[in-house]
Protein backbone atom coordinates (compact mmCIF):
# COMPACT_ATOMS: atom_id res chain seq x y z
CA UNK A 1 0.00 0.00 0.00
CA UNK A 2 0.78 3.59 0.14
CA UNK A 3 1.09 6.29 -2.28
CA UNK A 4 4.35 7.43 -4.72
CA UNK A 5 5.36 10.92 -3.67
CA UNK A 6 4.39 12.24 -7.10
CA UNK A 7 0.47 11.60 -6.75
CA UNK A 8 0.46 12.44 -3.02
CA UNK A 9 -1.12 15.86 -3.69
CA UNK A 10 -3.60 14.87 -5.75
CA UNK A 11 -4.71 11.92 -3.62
CA UNK A 12 -4.84 14.03 0.10
CA UNK A 13 -7.10 16.38 -2.40
CA UNK A 14 -9.66 13.66 -3.45
CA UNK A 15 -9.76 12.77 0.31
CA UNK A 16 -10.68 15.61 1.40
CA UNK A 17 -12.98 16.07 -1.06
CA UNK A 18 -14.80 13.52 -0.10
CA UNK A 19 -16.19 15.21 3.34
CA UNK A 20 -15.49 14.23 6.87
CA UNK A 21 -12.14 13.15 5.90
CA UNK A 22 -9.64 15.06 7.51
CA UNK A 23 -5.68 13.58 6.93
CA UNK A 24 -3.71 13.99 9.65
CA UNK A 25 -0.19 12.78 8.68
CA UNK A 26 1.64 10.55 6.57
CA UNK A 27 3.96 6.85 7.10
CA UNK A 28 6.41 6.23 5.41
CA UNK A 29 9.13 3.17 5.44
CA UNK A 30 12.65 3.44 4.30
CA UNK A 31 14.43 0.43 3.00
CA UNK A 32 16.37 -1.59 5.54
CA UNK A 33 20.06 -0.67 5.74
CA UNK A 34 22.41 -1.38 8.46
CA UNK A 35 23.73 2.41 8.02
CA UNK A 36 20.58 4.59 9.35
CA UNK A 37 22.14 7.73 7.76
CA UNK A 38 21.06 6.05 4.60
CA UNK A 39 17.58 6.20 5.55
CA UNK A 40 18.00 10.20 5.69
CA UNK A 41 16.64 10.71 2.38
CA UNK A 42 13.13 9.10 2.61
CA UNK A 43 12.40 10.84 5.37
CA UNK A 44 13.09 14.00 4.44
CA UNK A 45 11.40 13.76 1.31
CA UNK A 46 8.13 12.68 3.58
CA UNK A 47 8.62 15.53 6.02
CA UNK A 48 8.87 18.10 2.10
CA UNK A 49 5.67 16.15 1.46
CA UNK A 50 4.08 17.04 4.09
CA UNK A 51 5.25 20.52 3.70
CA UNK A 52 3.80 21.02 0.53
CA UNK A 53 0.44 19.37 1.61
CA UNK A 54 0.99 21.93 4.30
CA UNK A 55 0.97 24.84 2.03
CA UNK A 56 -2.13 23.71 0.29
CA UNK A 57 -3.93 23.31 3.93
CA UNK A 58 -4.44 19.69 3.57
CA UNK A 59 -2.65 19.04 6.67
CA UNK A 60 -3.00 20.55 10.00
CA UNK A 61 -0.20 23.22 11.62
CA UNK A 62 3.30 21.65 12.07
CA UNK A 63 2.39 21.18 16.11
CA UNK A 64 -0.34 18.44 15.50
CA UNK A 65 1.06 16.78 11.83
CA UNK A 66 1.35 13.03 12.11
CA UNK A 67 4.85 12.58 10.50
CA UNK A 68 5.36 8.37 11.05
CA UNK A 69 8.48 7.07 10.54
CA UNK A 70 11.61 5.90 11.83
CA UNK A 71 11.99 1.63 13.56
CA UNK A 72 14.58 0.72 16.02
CA UNK A 73 17.16 1.09 13.67
CA UNK A 74 17.17 4.24 12.22
CA UNK A 75 14.95 6.71 14.36
CA UNK A 76 17.46 9.10 15.62
CA UNK A 77 17.59 10.06 11.89
CA UNK A 78 13.63 10.22 11.56
CA UNK A 79 13.46 12.06 14.40
CA UNK A 80 16.27 14.75 13.12
CA UNK A 81 14.37 14.76 9.98
CA UNK A 82 10.65 15.55 11.88
CA UNK A 83 9.28 12.01 12.85
CA UNK A 84 6.51 12.75 15.68
CA UNK A 85 5.77 8.95 15.88
CA UNK A 86 8.55 6.63 15.75
CA UNK A 87 8.21 2.36 15.94
CA UNK A 88 10.40 0.78 18.41
CA UNK A 89 9.42 -2.97 18.75
CA UNK A 90 12.54 -4.70 18.40
CA UNK A 91 14.51 -1.86 20.95
CA UNK A 92 12.20 -2.74 23.62
CA UNK A 93 11.29 -6.12 22.66
CA UNK A 94 14.25 -7.55 20.76
CA UNK A 95 14.03 -9.45 17.85
CA UNK A 96 10.98 -11.70 17.80
CA UNK A 97 10.26 -14.84 15.54
CA UNK A 98 8.85 -14.33 12.34
CA UNK A 99 5.49 -16.30 12.45
CA UNK A 100 3.30 -17.69 9.08
CA UNK A 101 -0.13 -16.76 8.81
CA UNK A 102 -2.45 -17.76 11.14
CA UNK A 103 -5.48 -17.71 8.79
CA UNK A 104 -7.24 -20.91 8.16
CA UNK A 105 -6.40 -22.07 4.02
CA UNK A 106 -9.71 -21.58 3.17
CA UNK A 107 -9.61 -17.50 4.02
CA UNK A 108 -6.47 -17.64 2.01
CA UNK A 109 -8.01 -19.54 -0.75
CA UNK A 110 -11.02 -16.57 -0.41
CA UNK A 111 -8.59 -14.19 -0.77
CA UNK A 112 -6.90 -15.14 -3.86
CA UNK A 113 -9.44 -15.99 -5.24
CA UNK A 114 -10.34 -12.07 -4.99
CA UNK A 115 -7.54 -11.28 -7.01
CA UNK A 116 -7.42 -13.87 -9.16
CA UNK A 117 -6.37 -11.99 -12.69
CA UNK A 118 -5.29 -8.90 -11.38
CA UNK A 119 -1.53 -7.94 -11.84
CA UNK A 120 1.49 -6.34 -9.69
CA UNK A 121 2.54 -3.22 -11.48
Amino acid sequence: GGAPASELVRLAEAAVELGGVRLEGLMTMAAHDPDPEQSRTTFRKLRECADALRQRDLLPEVASTVLSMGMSGDYPVAVEEGATVVRVGTAIFGNRPRHPTTMPPSAGAALRGRHAGRTRR
